[in-house]
């Protein structure tokens, strides 16, 4: 008898092979087919062929224009003047004859203008003596101050007269027209006693040694 526990080993290695082959049966059937592809067809490049160089084309000739003639300017018609038709009555007067014409008239030559007046020049010094006088009091006057001034704080114009001689120096003074302020009278007063005034010049007041001089000052308070 076959020795069947012997083989066992060969018999399993056996049944083993056989299960394999049962399970790879369906593979060993499927055969993918694969389509060989065709080959690929060869590109054809068409080359164009090169044109020769195109021949040079002629440009135009231009013909520069012919220079413009100034046209003559249109002459506008004359209007035709109307033949005058003489009379038999001034066909008759000789052309010789002339009317007379007027006589010119002769104007009076222009009267010589009269001389301007003379300039008193001892008048002009004696005033710019008087303004320069007059301006130099109103500027050396000053308010009166103290507690009389503070507490009535007077207001006014003082007119004061006073008399200087030929070399600046105070005669007189004295008030010629008061400001109804007893304190303002004696301020200025006291302006025109302090005051330093020029000589006289030469040409003014010559015939005299002194001149009276009136002068307005007016007090106002500061505040």
């Amino acid at each position: 008898m076959f020795d069947w526990y012997g083989q066992r080993d060969h018999v399993s290695r056996l049944a083993a092979l056989l299960v394999v082959g049962i399970l790879l049966s369906p593979l060993l059937k499927y055969r993918p087919t694969v389509k060989a592809k065709p080959a690929d067809s060869p590109i054809l490049v068409q080359m164009s062929t090169l044109a020769a160089d195109p021949e040079p084309v002629a440009q135009p000739q231009i013909t520069p224009p012919l220079p413009r003639t100034p046209l003559p300017p249109v002459r506008q018609p004359t209007p035709a003047t109307p033949a005058v038709v003489e009379s038999p009555a001034q066909s008759a007067v000789s052309p010789s004859v002339q009317p007379p014409t007027a006589a010119p008239v002769q104007t009076a030559p222009p009267s010589a203008t009269p001389p301007p007046p003379p300039i008193n020049h001892s008048a002009s010094l004696e005033d710019s003596y008087i303004g320069s006088v007059r301006s130099y009091l109103n500027g050396i006057k000053r308010y009166p101050t103290g507690r009389e001034a503070s507490i009535q704080r007077p207001r006014g114009k003082t007119r004061v007269w006073f008399v200087l001689g030929r070399d600046g120096r105070l005669v007189d003074a004295g008030i010629d027209e008061s400001s109804d302020s007893l304190l303002l009278d004696r301020t200025a007063l006291a302006t025109v006693q302090r005051g330093n005034f020029p000589a006289f010049p030469e040409a003014v007041w010559s015939s005299q040694n002194s001149h009276r001089f009136t002068v307005e000052l007016e007090f106002v308070p500061t505040n």
